[in-house]
Parts: structure tokens; C-alpha cells; sequence
């Protein structure tokens, strides 16, 4: 009967709020405790699951080698779901629910802690540091509830316990606070949650922000009334010190992009070329020239010296055209190589007898039909041991031309580039290999070797609007026999080769 009667004495001052006459907040030690155990499960984490001791890393191995085993996963989420849960029932105020809880959480720590863990492991509680630790700092925490459940919860509170003193100590914590990624907002609406408000949930944020915003400027005000008195001039040393540095600054990140690439650039990073190869071809078969150039010599200073003063006399005094200057005198001789075209093809002309049939059967007809247009390619490469990051190893581009017959260039412009289809048709069919075949306007005299890409430039402006013809080079291809014996019929496939020779001189 006493023990009822005291049961029920226990019952009545636990869930009367009026004979709980000094009502504490414990809430931010309890929170601490729960804090301090957390950090004693990341460190010792090794301790809380079964882990073989070749395997036993430290946290920053662990973050390294992106595994998170899954006893430890799960141990940290319970901690977490208790400290969510200790916030509700502090913001709920129950007392009854606080009293359950505790009684919940002891039962369930002390029979994982005591039994399940030392099974689980097969080592003994006295042995692990870590248990002890993290043992040691939940008791404080079940002692300060068990306090908190005598004294009872205060009937008004703030939001946050930090906004309840203003310093320079509480800004910089409560930053740190704030820095840590969705917490801020985790407490806001297990605040609009728990707290019996008129405000919409969008409102409420707006307001906690105020809160937030309110706060700091009366941490600054505080700090600041420590060191100044209300309506005093500022100091000259502040105002030309800090704000003419921040001013500076201000400057320094606008324009210092622009000066730095203007300055210090990937072209003023000599990166010349290491090889060289090209190739000359009928779109869609094998091609007619192959090249290849390992020898790449830089100009001397007199040659580019002699190419620039070119290009500014082809302006002609037209300050139309004063990029092209500018373009030329951005490059260093160590930047400019050299490569004359006189050479014979590396390889034979590796086709079949069907393609060479196909190939004199597409030439037979007009570039207008449709199925039978032509094009003659020029492809080319270049390689390099780059210096800068951005810069690829090996980069190509292409140039290209129709190949018309005399009814298609009735249709075209006077000056369009073109190569006769009559006359390569006629080269194939005989093995003549005493006609050359003019390709003009296909090659490039200058290619401009860029970071991804290497492209074709021109150096000298347009005339008549009309390209200079010493932007492009004037070649002829011819066709070679590896032999000088007769051969009737020819055989196309059978031991030819092409040439590929310069006809223009070096410019300058």
C-alpha cells in the first residue's frame, strides 16, 4: 500500500507542472553529453563493431577509402534519432514523454552496452576505452535528464540556446552553427513543428532569419560599444586602412582575370611542334599522299623579322586590316616552324580494283548529280609535347575543294577553287605518270596551332575580295610507278604511288 501511494505521489508531482516550483534548462548540457558521445563513436569507431585488426583504420582512412561499414552507419543514425528526439519532447515540453524516454533509453543502452556489444565482439567492456568513454558521457547525460525530469521544463524559452547572450565568443559559435550544412534549417522546422504558432511555415523561416540577422548585429554592437562610444567619427586608419585595402581588392578581383590573360596566356608558352604529317585524298577513299615530317625546324629571327614587315606592306596603309599585324607579332621565332612540301608519298596507293572502278565511275559524272558529288581533301597533324595543362597532345584539321567537271564549273563562279574531274579521271584510266594534276587553294601556306585544335590563318588580307594567293600554296599531285618497265593494261593498283610537290616559293 506504501509503495502504491508513493508510486502515485511520483506520478502527480511528475505531471503537475504547478508544484515544480524552480523549473531548469538543461537542455544544452544534456545536448553536450550527447555531443561528446557522438564524437567518441566517429573517433573510436573501430571499438563499436566486429573489425578484424589488420582492417582497423582511423577516420581520415576511412572518409579515404569511401566504405562506411554499416554497424558503424547504424549506430551513428540512432544517436542522431535520439538527439532529434530529446529536441521534440524539450520543445513539447512533456514531461510524461520525457520520463518514458528515459526509462527507454537506459534499459535499451545499458543491455547493448553490457550484453549485445561484449557478445557481438567477444571483448570485454573493460578492456574497450572507447566503451568507457562513451558509457561515462551517456551517464552524465542520464543523470542531468533524471535532474531535468525533477525540476521540470521553464514555461518560456528561445528558439536557440545560443541566442540567449550576445558576445564574440557566441557569433563565432553560432557561425560555426550556421556553417554546418542543413542544420539550421533542421531546427527551424522541428521548431514550427512542435511550437503552437499562427505562422505558415514560409513565415516562420522569414522570422528565424530575422532572429538570426538581429542576433549578429547585436554581437557586433556589443563588440563594437566596447571599443567605441555611439556618434563618434571613424578614424581616418580605418577608413583609408581597411576600406581603401577593400577597395583594392574590389579592383584587384574585376580586372586582374582580364590581365592575367592578357599577360600570361597559353600562347606565351612556346609549344612548337615535334611532328608533322599530312594527307591528300578523295573524300570516301584511300588517300593519294601520305607524309610525315619529324624534322621541324623553328625560323630564324631575320625570316619572321622578313614575314612580318610582309604582312604590314600588304596593308597597303588600310588600317582595315592592322589585325593581321597584331596577329603575326604575337609569336616568337621559337614559335614559328618551317616545312617545305617536296616530297614523294610514303606509302603506295593501296586500292582495289572494285574501288578504282567505283572511283573513274563517279568521275564520269557531273558533281550535281545526286550521289556523285566529290570532294579532294587535305588532312593534317600535328604533334607536341605541350607545357600547358590545357593544351592537347596532338591536334588536326582539314581543308577542302570540289572536284567539278567542265559542265559543273559553268554553274559555278569564275574564281571558285576546284580540281578537273576529266583530267584526274583521265590519269587514273591511263597510269599516266607524266601528267600532273593542279591543286590550287587546298593547301595552307600558315596553320595556327591553337590549344585543342590547329587551323588554317591568313596573314595577308583580302584583295578585290579575293583571298592573297600566298595564303594558300599552289600544288601539283603526280602519279609514280615503282618501276619503269611498260605495263599495258595498267594495273592502278598495282605498285603506284602519288607525289605531292610545292610549286610556290617560302613566304616570305
Amino acid at each position: 500500500m506504501l509503495a502504491k501511494l508513493n508510486f502515485v505521489m511520483f506520478w502527480t508531482l511528475l505531471i503537475d507542472k504547478t508544484k515544480k516550483d524552480m523549473p531548469k534548462d538543461l537542455y544544452l548540457p544534456m545536448l553536450l553529453s550527447s555531443l561528446f558521445a557522438l564524437l567518441v563513436t566517429v573517433l573510436g569507431w573501430s571499438a563499436f563493431g566486429k573489425v578484424e585488426e589488420q582492417n582497423k583504420l582511423d577516420v581520415s582512412e576511412l572518409i579515404s577509402t569511401n566504405y562506411i561499414p554499416s554497424v558503424f552507419l547504424i549506430i551513428l543514425l540512432v544517436q542522431f534519432m535520439m538527439m532529434i528526439v530529446d529536441r521534440i519532447i524539450y520543445l513539447k515540453k512533456s514531461m510524461i514523454a520525457k520520463y518514458i524516454y528515459q526509462v527507454i533509453i537506459v534499459l535499451v543502452l545499458h543491455s547493448y552496452l553490457f550484453i549485445f556489444q561484449p557478445w557481438f565482439t567477444r571483448e570485454s567492456f573493460r578492456s574497450m576505452a572507447a566503451w568507457i568513454a562513451w558509457y561515462i558521457f551517456f551517464c552524465c547525460y542520464f543523470s542531468l535528464s533524471a535532474f531535468q525530469i525533477q525540476s521540470g521544463y521553464p514555461r518560456l524559452h528561445t528558439d536557440s540556446i545560443i541566442l540567449r547572450t550576445y558576445g564574440y565568443v557566441t557569433y563565432v559559435i553560432y557561425l560555426g552553427y550556421l556553417a554546418v550544412p542543413f542544420l539550421w534549417e533542421l531546427e527551424v522546422l522541428l521548431n514550427w513543428v512542435c511550437t503552437e504558432t499562427t505562422l505558415t511555415l514560409d513565415y516562420w523561416v522569414k522570422l528565424s532569419d530575422i532572429k538570426v540577422y538581429l542576433f549578429k548585429l547585436k554581437c557586433w554592437q556589443v563588440t563594437y560599444e566596447s571599443s567605441y562610444h555611439l556618434g563618434e567619427k571613424q578614424p581616418a586608419y580605418m577608413k583609408y586602412g581597411i576600406g581603401g585595402l577593400l577597395v583594392l581588392l574590389l579592383i584587384l578581383i574585376i580586372w586582374f582575370p582580364l590581365l592575367f590573360m592578357s599577360v600570361v596566356t597559353t600562347n606565351s608558352i612556346p609549344n612548337p611542334p615535334t611532328g608533322f604529317s599530312c594527307q591528300l585524298s578523295v573524300a570516301g577513299f584511300e588517300p593519294l599522299v601520305k607524309m610525315k615530317f619529324t624534322h621541324t625546324p623553328s625560323v630564324s629571327d631575320h625570316e619572321l623579322d622578313q614575314l612580318k614587315e610582309n604582312v604590314k606592306n600588304g596593308l597597303s596603309g588600310n588600317k582595315t586590316f592592322n589585325s593581321y599585324t597584331e596577329f603575326v607579332n604575337r609569336f616568337k621565332p621559337a614559335d614559328v616552324v618551317r616545312l617545305d612540301v617536296y616530297s614523294d608519298s610514303l606509302t603506295l596507293w593501296e586500292i582495289s580494283p572494285a574501288a578504282v572502278h567505283y572511283l573513274t565511275t563517279v568521275l564520269g559524272k557531273d558533281n550535281s548529280v545526286p550521289g556523285f558529288n566529290l570532294t579532294m581533301m587535305f588532312e593534317w597533324t600535328v604533334e607536341r609535347v605541350p607545357e600547358s595543362t590545357v593544351a592537347l597532345k596532338r591536334v588536326s584539321g582539314v581543308s577542302q575543294i570540289q572536284i567539278l567537271s567542265s559542265k559543273d564549273r559553268e554553274t559555278q563562279p569564275d574564281r571558285t577553287p576546284y580540281v578537273s574531274r576529266e583530267q584526274l579521271r583521265s590519269i587514273i584510266d591511263t597510269c599516266a605518270t607524266d601528267t600532273k594534276l593542279l591543286v590550287n587553294t587546298l593547301v595552307p601556306t600558315f596553320l595556327w596551332a591553337r590549344e585543342t585544335d590547329v587551323t588554317k590563318v591568313e596573314l595577308f588580307p583580302p584583295k578585290n575580295n579575293q583571298t592573297d594567293p600566298r595564303n594558300m600554296k599552289r600544288v601539283d599531285v603526280k602519279l609514280h610507278h615503282y618501276t619503269q618497265a611498260a605495263i599495258t593494261p595498267c594495273k592502278i593498283w598495282d605498285g603506284y604511288y602519288w607525289s605531292m610537290n610545292q610549286t610556290s616559293a617560302f613566304v616570305p
